[in-house]
């Protein structure tokens, strides 16, 4: 959380905001009862539906449209992280681990 923006863990099944047949169960809407103290948020980016992650939202319209000009202009990257243990899909061994892979790569953090 900062000035701008907050960072929200957004878990899968839920849709960032309301549309269709969902208008309270959304992130925008919990965040809205649960965190009044956060003030009105919006998304910088998507999350679908059935999708976790991490979702940025912004405090006010300026620093919304300020992200979403850097997401869009590619200024932001993502990386993924994931626990693995067992087999990994190209057949190797490992033991328990977190690999970060963004979208240029992949890379062994441990």
């Amino acid at each position: 959380e900062t000035a701008d923006v907050v960072a929200v863990h957004k878990p899968a099944t839920v849709p960032v905001h309301p549309t269709g047949q969902y208008r309270k169960n959304t992130v925008v809407g919990i965040l809205a009862a649960e965190r009044p103290d956060l003030g009105r948020l919006l998304p910088v980016h998507r999350l679908d539906k059935n999708v976790s992650g991490l979702l940025l939202m912004a405090r006010s319209a300026a620093a919304a449209n300020r992200l979403r000009e850097q997401v869009q202009g590619h200024e932001v990257s993502k990386v993924y992280l994931a626990l693995v243990t067992g087999v990994n899909i190209r057949g190797h061994t490992a033991g328990t681990s977190v690999t970060a892979v963004d979208i240029r790569g992949e890379a062994n953090v441990g």
